[in-house]
């Protein structure tokens, strides 16, 4: 069993495996019993019970969880667009340049990796050629 201690706002303060009672007789404070993994900073109130941070101004807590005023929209199947909230306009905004420079390092640190594997080739191939011509003198 876990126990969170909570201040007079219902913020979560300190966790600690045990109970409340055993919490409120040694630790003193506000001691509420959990079977859910709760974080410092989440709230606790009789009507939700444990709460995480809200993660935008605009988000409301509905069934059990932190939801958006618009839904996200539908998930481009080719992976090329993601969207991020913007609690400035209340909506979900498109973050292709993020991904796109995401893709571009990705092509560029291909591109460097092809380009050390070619010089490592030349290389070996300089090296064994010098052998060989060694070999042969």
């Amino acid at each position: 069993m876990r126990t969170a201690k909570i201040n007079n706002q219902g913020v979560v303060e300190q966790v600690i495996v045990g109970t409340s009672e055993w919490a409120n007789s040694r630790l003193g404070g506000t001691w509420i019993d959990t079977e859910t993994k709760v974080g410092i900073g989440w709230t606790y109130s009789q009507e939700f019970g444990f709460r995480p941070p809200q993660p935008y101004q605009s988000w409301s807590w509905v069934e059990g969880a932190w939801t958006p005023p618009v839904p996200y929209p539908d998930v481009d199947l080719d992976g090329a667009t993601g969207y991020e909230w913007s609690d400035e306009s209340e909506d979900w905004v498109v973050m292709s340049n993020k991904l796109a420079l995401i893709n571009n390092q990705d092509e560029v640190e291909d591109a460097e990796y092809q380009q050390l594997r070619s010089d490592a080739k030349r290389l070996a191939d300089e090296y064994l050629a010098l052998r060989v011509d060694n070999v042969d003198e």
